[in-house]
């Protein structure tokens, strides 16, 4: 049997496990990639670096920061409802100054803050954060 890759929006009518598999593509379905509203003096890096921006695939969101000019550990984000990890989540990031290094926290508030180490700089924090909402 030969299966071809549905195109957007096609339905299939097989189901899987009793649930159709039509349910679970559009549930996984990607959504649009949101910018965040950023908070507290950050401001997107620009130049080669994406906007700062958030997006939820099934129960599963994605962070994208690349921000400059705030302070370290006060917040660049809040997430609004629905794109929260049910725990804290954290990356080692890329930062500026020596160690080129800091942590970004995205907390079960909602909240997306940097740490840095002493030796880093608050002029530059790039990182994707992918965690679980359910």
């Amino acid at each position: 049997m030969v299966l071809t890759r549905p195109v957007t929006q096609t339905k299939i009518s097989t189901t899987d496990f009793g649930q159709p598999v039509y349910d679970w593509i559009m549930a996984n379905t990607p959504t649009a990639w949101t910018n965040l509203a950023l908070i507290n003096g950050w401001t997107n890096k620009g130049g080669a670096s994406p906007p700062s921006r958030y997006r939820k695939i099934g129960d599963m969101v994605t962070v994208q920061v690349a921000v400059g000019g705030g302070s370290n550990g006060v917040a660049i984000a809040q997430l609004p409802a629905g794109h929260i990890p049910i725990w804290e989540a954290t990356l080692l990031a890329r930062a500026g100054g020596s160690p080129p290094q800091a942590i970004l926290m995205v907390q079960t508030t909602g909240l997306v803050i940097p740490y840095y180490p002493a030796g880093a700089t608050t002029d530059m924090c790039i990182g994707i954060l992918t965690f679980p909402i359910t």
